[in-house]
């Protein structure tokens, strides 16, 4: 006997997706699981570089994470709560203005070769 079930997009969607997560073993995404976004989609949100902005914000402490499955996730109220606070902006590391550049083997300073004579040779 088979039956036909009439459904709407959004539920057959759901019904999907429920199915493909117990085939798989993961339990289904709740309302709270949706509201933790990885380091990627954090950072698009922010508008900031991932390896750098947003590295610095969560070793600094400005931003919390949580770990689901040994893997750090954001909750999206923190993020909320960062762009309301305004988005600080990477601290410029500092460079030394003066850096000397070292010869190295092989390398000949251009203006030399140039104010030399076939005597010096």
């Amino acid at each position: 006997m088979s039956a036909v079930i009439v459904t709407t997009p959004d539920q057959l969607e759901a019904l999907i997706e429920r199915a493909v997560e117990r085939a798989v073993g993961r339990a289904p995404r709740t309302g709270a699981a949706k509201e933790l976004l990885s380091k990627r989609a954090a950072a698009r949100m922010l508008g900031v570089d991932r390896g750098t902005t947003l590295e610095e914000l969560v070793r600094d402490g400005r931003l919390r994470t949580v770990d689901v499955g040994g893997r750090p996730r954001i909750p999206r109220s923190e993020l909320e709560r960062v762009l309301a606070a305004g988005v600080p902006q990477a601290e410029a590391k500092t460079r030394r203005a003066s850096r000397t550049r070292k010869a190295t083997r092989g390398t000949v300073d251009p203006d030399a070769l140039r104010r030399m004579k076939l005597d010096d040779i």
